[in-house]
This record gives structure tokens, sequence and C-alpha cells, in this order.
């Protein structure tokens, strides 16, 4: 099964599924914001390269990545793990000073959790957050002329997971960028600051908005089906470190590679031009879907990509692909 035949059997299951189909639930009862994120060994990471500090960084990061997505300030996390008996009290401590790291930049308490033993290393984390004014979601209101934005850069933390598993790869960078691919892979950053400066500059009350955990080309597709517009997307607007182009998949790498935890959002230009343009990038436009086409990638030679269900199906990450 695919992850989306085990979301639609579980809303079909459920009495009600009403608060399903965004990364976090509005709990409006308590007027929070809710996410949960498992990470597992030898799926997710690989003790042999990653460590127990930047993997304790990365488990929270994820989760106030979700937050992020939905403008809502994170405020406490609960933290499930399932340990080998084999690991060292070192590695025990190393992950929970990256936790405790992250924990501290951004305000963050641990409030609790659970620890069992296992044959590998799971770890979950429930993040919570507070609403804010401004509510973001993956379905909004959304005008042909909006302008589609991004934060941050493209492809990178992909290329930072190839090089760690293919050693032929790291001649082809200098030492500089081999640091700042692969801790752009195992320590990623989440976007609680150009969070807040949103929050703090725009208008609308409302916005659309995701964060591409899953690839860019997944957030753009999504958004667009959901909303049921058509995205033109200028690639050599969308954000990305030189050095990719060393690379002959960075296309790829840049639309489909995962985890680089940047936001993509859709805004009027109003707002778009109160917002800081070292950190907000306009990659495109949204159109009417006249066509059926969901996502439109345009590139200098005047050529094009449509990102429509068969194309989407075969790129997107699949949770649940053989290993």
């Amino acid at each position: 099964m695919k992850e989306e035949q085990f979301l639609n059997t579980i809303s079909k299951v459920l009495d009600d599924s009403s608060l399903l189909g965004d990364d976090c639930a509005y709990l409006s009862d308590f007027n929070i914001y809710a996410t949960c994120d498992n990470l597992i060994e030898d799926v997710h990471f690989d003790l042999k390269t990653t460590d127990a500090i930047s993997l304790g960084y990365k488990s929270v990061a994820v989760n106030l990545s979700d937050l992020a997505s939905n403008l809502s300030t994170p405020k406490y996390i609960l933290l499930g793990l399932s340990l080998p008996n084999y690991l060292s009290e070192e590695f025990f401590k190393d992950f929970y000073t990256g936790v405790n790291n992250i924990c501290n930049k951004y305000n963050v308490k641990v409030a609790g959790g659970d620890i069992t033993s296992s044959s590998k290393i799971c770890i979950s984390v429930c993040a919570l957050g507070v609403k804010n004014k401004i509510i973001a979601s993956r379905k909004n209101k959304i005008n042909a002329g909006d302008f589609v934005c991004t934060t941050g850069e493209f492809g990178s933390s992909i290329l930072g997971f190839k090089i760690l598993n293919d050693a032929n790869l790291k001649n082809d960078y200098k030492n500089d960028e081999l640091d700042y691919f692969i801790k752009k892979h195992i320590k990623p950053e989440p976007r609680i600051y150009e969070m807040k400066q949103i929050l703090n500059n725009i208008d609308s009350e409302t916005i659309a908005m995701m964060d591409t955990s899953d690839g860019l080309g997944d957030a753009l597709y999504k958004l667009a089906i959901i909303n049921n517009v058509c995205l033109d997307v200028d690639f050599d607007k969308i954000p990305f470190h030189c050095s990719l182009k060393k690379n002959k998949n960075y296309k790829d790498y840049i639309l489909w590679g995962g985890e680089d935890y940047e936001l993509l959002f859709i805004i009027n230009k109003n707002d778009y031009y109160k917002l800081d343009k070292n950190l907000f990038h306009k990659i495109g436009v949204v159109k009417e879907n006249i066509n059926k086409h969901t996502v439109v990638i345009n590139y200098q030679n005047n050529s094009c990509d449509i990102i429509n269900d068969k194309i989407y199906k075969r790129k997107v990450f699949n949770h649940f692909e053989d290993k």
C-alpha cells in the first residue's frame, strides 16, 4: 500500500476524520496546533552517516517545520524513543543535547514522552504550537495573479544524502561545499524566523502554505490540486546553491529531492512587497486552471515541464516503497 491508500482507509474507518488532511491539526478547543513525525533507523537515518547530536536536532526540527508551515509558534514537544540495548549512555546524552540545542534556540520546552526498548532506533515527536493572527493551511482563497513564493534553497539536502552514501561524489566538491550539503541533510533548520517575518508584515488573514519536506515539486502540485489552480513557475527563479549544478541531476534534486524543509506559499502582490526579498523568493504566479495543467515549470530555453498526476506519481517520494 501507498501512503495515500493508508490515509484513505483511515478516513473511512474513523467516525470523525474532520481534523485529518494537513501536516498539523488545529485543535480549536485549546487554540493550539499539533503535529507528529516519526524517524526510523535505516529508513530515515543511518548511524553511519549521522551523529547523535544532529539526530536529536533533526528529530525536533522536522516537527517545528510543520508548525511553521501553519504559522504556529512552537511551544512544547513530547518525545517518544525506542532504543536498542547496545546504545551507550553517551549516545543518549548526545541525542538529548541536540534536542536541547534546538529547543533553546526556538524557546520550546520538552513536556514529556516515553522510552522503550526495540531492535532499532525509533523516534516519535509530537509538537504543539499556538495559533497566531494569520491562518495558514494548504487550502485557501487564491486568485489568478497571486505570487508563488518560497524561503531558502532547494536540492541541497538530497545532494548531502547522496554524498554521504557515495564516496565517489566527494571528489566533485570542495571541503566547504561538502560540509554545507551534508549539514543541510543531517541538521535542517525549520523556518521559524521566516514564519515570524510573515506574521509581522503581511495584512492577509489567511494564506495557502505548506513545507517542502517531500520536495518542492510535491508541494507545488498539492497546493495547485487542492486549490484548483495552475502554478506557473520560473525554474531559474528557484533558489539553489550554485555548486548543485556540478551534478547532472541537479534539476531533479531541486524539484523532487525533499527534506529541504523550506516554506512554499501563495500570497497576493501587495503582501509580497512587504516581505524581505533576502528571505523570500517569488518563483511563479497563479493562473486559472483552464488547460487542466496543475504546475508548469518554465526554463530559459523556452521549454517547459508539466507536473500532472502521472508525472507526480512517478516522481514523488513514496514512504512505503520497498527498500
